[in-house]
């Protein structure tokens, strides 16, 4: 329903309610995260490398800093070529601790940053010159929110 339109209700979707999760429920949705992301590449590798490879295709031929939200386990880091200085220069956000730990286990060179792309991320105003949501936008329940987040980002 167009919200302009005379009679239209003025309610929006955004955010969505999500319900609350016990101390346990969380540990398990973040256990299941982690297991799917370890499982995604082996189980759906052609979708996977497309999704993946896309971006990397299409990337400009020059730039300095990258930020990719819901980083999940860096997963993509895996196709990039990157020099010493766009690997230094790459953010990758994610919003569960184990997995940012994992990343910073796998990828020492890049910042893996715990954070919500919901929310302003702590990095000044068009700071990244490319931003990756791989497997991501479909998630977040204020998903207006991250495009402006990414859109003052890039």
């Amino acid at each position: 329903m167009n919200p302009s339109h005379p009679g239209a209700a003025a309610t929006s979707k955004w955010p969505k309610v999500l319900p609350e999760l016990t101390a346990e429920q969380k540990r398990i949705s973040d256990d299941f995260m982690k297991h799917w992301h370890e499982v995604l590449p082996r189980r759906f590798g052609l979708i996977e490398k497309f999704n993946h490879g896309y971006p990397v295709q299409h990337t400009p031929s020059v730039f300095r800093t990258t930020l990719e939200i819901g980083a999940g386990l860096a997963e993509h880091l895996a196709y990039e070529r990157l020099t010493a200085e766009q690997e230094a220069n790459y953010a990758a956000v994610e919003i569960r601790p184990d997995m940012v730990k994992t990343i910073r286990q796998r990828f020492p060179r890049i910042q893996a940053r715990l954070g919500d792309c919901q929310q302003r991320l702590d990095f000044p105003d068009g700071y990244f010159d490319r931003v990756l949501a791989i497997h991501v936008l479909e998630h977040p329940p204020n998903l207006p929110a991250t495009v402006e987040e990414m859109h003052r980002l890039c």
